[in-house]
């Protein structure tokens, strides 16, 4: 079953993004990861689950290659 979260912090998306992921790609994600979305990088600042809901706060990272090489890059696209 999908897992539904809401992202915030994402250049351009003021309200935030929500999409659905498949739970082993939830699993991925940690504080340690860099996400791809709509083709720009960010580095998690927070992730949390409160009931069914999950939330993550990211921050535009432009260079991940420099800023954080040993991190995992965790590809979301939008449905």
């Amino acid at each position: 079953m999908p897992v539904q979260i809401a992202i915030y912090g994402l250049y351009g998306f003021h309200n935030g993004l929500r999409m659905e992921v498949c739970p082993e790609v939830w699993e991925q994600i940690n504080e340690l990861s860099l996400l791809r979305i709509e083709g720009a990088c960010y580095e998690v600042r927070g992730l949390f689950q409160h009931g069914a809901a999950h939330y993550l706060n990211v921050r535009l990272c432009p260079n991940p290659h420099l800023y954080r090489p040993e991190a995992e890059l965790v590809h979301l696209a939008r449905a």
